[in-house]
């Protein structure tokens, strides 16, 4: 759902960007079975001190934000994405 977001909203100038936090191996492994169209960035532990900051105090998984071209965040989820939140942020 998220590559093909990605390829649609790509050309409207938004960008799709992955943050793993995990093992290199671990992310490799699961890109494997699960290939995306959007680039991937391993952040491995430091990624939990990341998504803190950006409003997940609890380190739920998978965290989703959408930032807008300025990098303020505009929307924040924890939790598994559905098409219609993809579509209600792409507005």
């Amino acid at each position: 759902m998220l590559s093909e977001f990605a390829a649609r909203q790509g050309e409207q100038g938004m960008q799709v960007l992955g943050l793993a936090v995990d093992k290199p191996e671990a992310v490799l492994r699961f890109l494997q079975r699960q290939p995306v169209r959007f680039p991937i960035a391993i952040a491995m532990q430091g990624g939990l001190e990341l998504t803190r900051t950006l409003g997940n105090l609890q380190g739920g998984l998978p965290f989703t934000v959408l930032f807008d071209a300025k990098g303020q965040v505009q929307q924040r989820k924890i939790g598994e994405l559905s098409s219609e939140d993809l579509t209600n942020w792409s507005k």
